[in-house]
């Protein structure tokens, strides 16, 4: 269980875009390097073993050089690139996490014993190290400015220590929290512990509370002007979303939808990795509103309206929320199915979407042997394929209103049998499964082997005696056909035996 929430510890903190002085490293399946100035895609490269770059450790550029850590079987190794392709590789057991310290590389390594920081030059020769014993914790290390801080995350009781590290490696405890926090370097040695209830900005020379927290399980954080922008964990089960925030100010929460895009702030600038060969650098993140309405000439009942990635309710209306320009799927979910539509949202536009859902007439009606509607009792259900539509006691015949989608029937009733002598009743059920079509019409996707009943249009006819007439009639034609054929044969034998 532990290593377990390390390995999601270490992967949510790895960012993945990564930026230099002339050129922006985007890690995917492969490592894509952009022309900084044009955002010009210039290269890619792959990482060896065939590692997916972005479940690489750490993220660290000095001037245009590439420093990832990378997990190859039991061995962790440090990978120098450039904007050709790795240059140098480095093996070092236990590695943790590495950061770019004042124009060095510092790593975190842990052997399970004991934790140490190690130092190497940007060409990866070894400087110097240090070395504490372990507590039953897991660490992080992070840089800002000239200034290291190691953050110490132990087990239960939840407490999470933070350190400076000061020269020659020495350790000072400046804070101790009670409640897992988000840490974020605010580019001039301090940084910033961002938790659910509180915004602290710790340095060399004390704590200061100077805002809010932030209520989201944090992928990870960075600071631009005033703000601090929190992407949520991202999960293919969404929603995935962005937290902006400013101290003791405004809190507003920009969805992302169901892509998985990538974010990083540089020079006043916020960067957006889409993936593959997009990136884009926008002085704020792109966003507009989007509002979905299911709009219908029936009662929907248990509906849902949504937009995919961003969320959903139960009701007609979704939003209006905040999203990330670019194309959504708007969808509403009724009984029988789900009706989506593909829109737009561009910068600063309110999008309204309208689905339409229109309902159809299904007519049940019980009737006798000669097709005679009867008023019998019915007990219905029709359950759909997200919901059940209807099911009661309705008297015979029923008019139910569906949209379109495939639905699964039951209709039980009563019928009057003759046995031994006695009247007694008898309880029939039978299922079918049907789709309402564009126009109404019932169409039977698969029936009950005793076929109680016959679709015309969009009417069912449920059938209480088994049978109509309308069955026997071309039986008792066959039957005649074959006794006229019989009569014939036999008379012409006749005449063939007197010659």
């Amino acid at each position: 269980m532990r290593g377990l929430l390390l390995l999601l510890y270490l992967a949510a903190s790895a960012s993945a875009l990564c930026i230099g002085n002339y050129y922006i490293y985007a890690l995917g399946d492969a490592v894509y390097v952009f022309e900084k100035h044009t955002l010009r895609l210039v290269n890619s490269f792959q990482l060896e073993g065939g590692v997916n770059a972005a479940l690489a450790i750490g993220c660290v550029v000095i001037g245009d050089s590439l420093y990832l850590g990378v997990a190859t079987g039991y061995s962790y190794i440090v990978v120098k690139a450039g904007p050709l392709g790795v240059e140098r590789r480095l093996e070092i057991d236990g590695l943790v996490a590495l950061t770019n310290h004042c124009g060095r590389v510092a790593v975190l390594v842990d052997n399970m014993s004991h934790i140490a920081i190690k130092w190497f030059t940007p060409n990866l020769e070894f400087v110097e190290d240090v070395w504490w014993s372990k507590a039953d914790a897991y660490y992080m290390l992070v840089s800002s400015g000239c200034e290291l801080w190691l953050i110490e995350y132990n087990w239960p009781p939840w407490r999470v220590d933070i350190y400076y590290i000061g020269v020659g490696g020495s350790r000072t405890l400046m804070h101790t929290a009670g409640e897992h926090g988000e840490v974020v370097p605010d580019g001039d040695g301090g940084v910033y512990y961002i938790t659910p209830t509180k915004w602290l900005r710790i340095s060399k020379y004390g704590v200061v509370n100077i805002g809010r927290g932030v209520r989201d399980l944090i992928h990870k954080a960075f600071i631009k002007g005033d703000a601090i922008y929190a992407v949520a964990l991202q999960s293919p089960h969404g929603p995935n979303y962005v937290t902006v925030a400013r101290s003791w100010g405004e809190v507003e929460r920009i969805y992302l939808g169901s892509r998985h895009v990538e974010l990083a702030a540089d020079g006043g600038y916020i960067y957006i990795y889409y993936g593959g060969s997009r990136l884009e650098r926008r002085p704020y993140l792109p966003n507009g509103t989007a509002v979905v309405r299911a709009a219908s000439d029936i009662k929907l009942g248990n509906v849902k309206t949504g937009i995919i990635g961003v969320g959903e309710v139960g009701g007609p209306v979704y939003g209006p929320f905040k999203v990330l320009a670019g194309r959504y799927v708007g969808y509403v979910a009724h009984c029988g199915g789900v009706k989506s539509v593909e829109f737009e949202v561009g910068d600063g536009e309110a999008k309204e979407v309208v689905i339409e859902v229109r309902g159809h007439h299904v007519r049940i009606v019980l009737v006798d042997f000669f097709r005679r509607p009867l008023d019998g009792h019915l007990y219905v259900g029709i359950y759909g394929s997200v919901a059940t539509c209807f099911r009661d006691i309705a008297k015979s015949p029923l008019d139910v209103v569906l949209p379109e989608g495939e639905y699964k029937a039951g209709v039980s009733f009563f019928r009057d049998v003759e046995r031994g002598g006695y009247r007694t009743e008898e309880y029939i059920t039978t299922w079918y499964s049907f789709r309402v079509e564009p126009g109404g019409r019932i169409a039977l996707r698969d029936m009950s082997l005793d076929r109680l009943f016959a679709v015309e249009g969009n009417t069912l006819y449920i059938y209480r005696d088994g049978v109509t007439y309308l069955e026997l009639l071309p039986a008792a034609a066959l039957f005649g056909v074959f006794y006229a054929l019989d009569k014939f044969s036999s008379a012409a034998s006749r005449r063939l035996g007197r010659r």
